[in-house]
């Protein structure tokens, strides 16, 4: 018998009549209210200020003013981070 691990073998394991079946992972839930606690921290910190920062970060033109591709990105992610703060603060009511 070959005693070479393979990448299947270490995700999978054998059950009963030599079926294989994945193995599981438990996430207790002191885990969840922590990484959701830290998650509505980040999203309610960096959220505005991402806003903030790249709201006023336009260049303006004969036609008007537009926005350059970094500070686009910048105002979605910030977006972003503020809904998904604010989706877990209401799902905790």
């Amino acid at each position: 018998m070959n005693s070479t691990l393979t990448s299947n073998d270490s995700i999978m394991s054998h059950g009963s009549h030599g079926h294989i079946k994945p193995k599981t992972v438990s996430i207790s839930p002191e885990l969840i209210n922590s990484a959701t606690k830290i998650t509505e921290i980040v999203g309610y910190t960096f959220g505005p200020a991402l806003i903030a920062f790249n709201v006023f970060n336009f260049n303006i033109a004969k036609l008007g003013f537009y926005y350059m591709d970094a500070a686009r990105f910048g105002v979605a992610a910030g977006v972003f981070l503020l809904a998904s703060a604010l989706y877990i603060s209401k799902q905790k009511k």
